[in-house]
């Protein structure tokens, strides 16, 4: 039995990605530009912390140094060299196809077009997809 992975997902995302995630049997999905508030970095941490959801964002400043790891429930971000939603929609499914979801809480997990990089307080592991 798996459980959702729970995700709210920053107002820089695009909303046809935002949906194409949603419809994914594997995520509880909510989209930062939908909830009230949600106008700084801090807002969109600080909800997801109160509601146990990790970050989803292209947003750079989503990073260790602002957000220290093991202090929130978990930052995805896309570092893919590619902005197209198609290009992030294909690696976010790899991401969710490839069996490390569930190591994302309370770390920085950073996606491209060809692998992932988990950062924990052990350090970095890559993940490369088949």
């Amino acid at each position: 039995m798996t459980t959702k992975l729970r995700l709210l997902i920053d107002a820089d995302v695009d909303p046809a990605l935002v949906k194409r995630i949603a419809e994914h049997a594997a995520f509880n999905v909510k989209y930062a530009r939908e909830i009230e508030g949600l106008r700084s970095d801090d807002d969109v941490m600080n909800y997801a912390n109160r509601d146990e959801r990790l970050v989803l964002t292209l947003d750079a400043d989503f990073n260790r140094h602002n957000y220290r790891i093991c202090t929130h429930h978990g930052i995805i971000r896309f570092t893919c060299r590619s902005r197209h939603s198609l290009v992030l929609a294909e690696a976010f499914q790899r991401f969710a196809n490839s069996g490390h979801r569930s190591k994302s809480k309370h770390a920085i997990t950073f996606l491209t077009e060809r692998w992932c990089e988990i950062e924990t307080l052990k350090g970095k592991a890559i993940y490369r997809y088949p």
